[in-house]
């Protein structure tokens, strides 16, 4: 999938490439903002959801500064 190609592209050096691909992640992860709550009242479900924004500031933030893929 994306993850993939945009970790491959990293670890190849390619970083047009990578930034095209974490370019094409941004609205995906814009959705699922915008259809799921984060910050729910199950503590567990929260700690879940948290886990995987930080999945996706790891994945993403290698790349230097986010707010340019906005």
């Amino acid at each position: 999938g994306r993850r993939e190609g945009f970790e491959k592209a990293l670890a190849e050096g390619a970083l047009d490439e990578a930034y095209k691909l974490a370019g094409e992640l941004v609205p995906l992860i814009e959705a699922l903002f915008q259809a799921v709550m984060i910050m729910v009242e199950d503590a567990d479900l929260k700690i879940n959801r948290l886990a995987l924004v930080g999945e996706f500031v790891k994945l993403l933030v290698c790349i230097g500064e986010l707010s340019i893929l906005a």
